[in-house]
Parts: structure tokens; C-alpha cells; sequence
């Protein structure tokens, strides 16, 4: 007796062909960087040396806000943005 997929269960998507759960190995361009804003500027000037600029500028703004607002979580945020950035660019 053959069990036929139900639509519903989480698994029918995976009999599509070239459907899978796991993440395609990829090949890195730099390692991920620590958490520092020195690491994630050094990893951005490998993988896309053409956002410098616009880092800068962000961070500037974030550290603007920052003073302003007397809140430290918009400098988390300029930090956790650019983590992101270079974690996308760096798996082409």
C-alpha cells in the first residue's frame, strides 16, 4: 500500500524537484566577521568596497541620534544593519 502526500504536511512541498530545507553550500569570500565595528568594516571592504561610504554615513547618522536621543540602541542597530549587509554579500 503507497501513502500518498497530503497536501497539508509539511514535507509535500519537498517532493518538488530542486525543493530542499537545507541551505546551499556556498562559497564564503571573507569569514564572518565579530561583532566589532572595526570587524564588520574590515569584512565590507573585501566583499563590497563600494558601501564604505554609505557605512560611514549611516554611522554617522546612528551616532548623531544617538547623542541625541541619549540612547545607545541606535548604534546596535547601525552595527547589526552592516552584520547583515556583509553577511549577504559575503555568499555570493
Amino acid at each position: 500500500m503507497s501513502s500518498l502526500p497530503v497536501p497539508w504536511a509539511p514535507e509535500a512541498h519537498l517532493k518538488e524537484p530542486g525543493v530542499t530545507t537545507q541551505p546551499e553550500q556556498g562559497h564564503e569570500l571573507v569569514p564572518r566577521p565579530e561583532r566589532t565595528p572595526e570587524a564588520v568594516r574590515v569584512a565590507l571592504a573585501r566583499v563590497a568596497p563600494h558601501r564604505l561610504g554609505e557605512m560611514e554615513q549611516h554611522k554617522e547618522q546612528a551616532l548623531a541620534t544617538a547623542i541625541q536621543d541619549g540612547k545607545i540602541g541606535h548604534l546596535q542597530h547601525w552595527l547589526t544593519h552592516w552584520q547583515v549587509q556583509v553577511e549577504i554579500e559575503r555568499r555570493p
